[in-house]
């Protein structure tokens, strides 16, 4: 359930952020729709590939800031990129199991 929930809280987080010109990004914070004033976080600003991805106090950094980046318009489908580092939001080795590490990934 709580993976459900998480993943719910994503998708329409994703919505938000959604940006319909194809030379413009919109980024934003992706907050946690369950703990209050708890946000996607890259942990000390990594930018290395395969670090973890965390839920921590919203503070408005780059490092907390994500947009939805058209990948597949046809089958409309993306990733989520990071402001700071660059890189995207990834489920580690591309697993389906419960309580999968999600990270950042070129």
């Amino acid at each position: 359930m709580r993976t459900g929930s998480f993943v719910g809280a994503l998708v329409a987080a994703i919505l938000g952020l959604t940006s319909t010109d194809s030379h413009a990004q919109s980024y934003g914070p992706i907050e946690s729709a369950y703990a209050f004033g708890k946000c996607l976080d890259v942990p000390a600003g990594e930018r290395d590939n395969k670090v973890q991805i965390k839920i921590y106090d919203c503070n408005g950094g780059d490092n907390q800031q994500w947009s939805f980046v058209l990948v597949d318009a046809q089958n409309g489908w993306g990733t989520l990129r990071n402001l700071y580092s660059g890189k995207c939001l990834d489920v580690r080795a591309a697993s389906m199991t419960t309580a999968s590490n999600v990270q950042q990934y070129t």
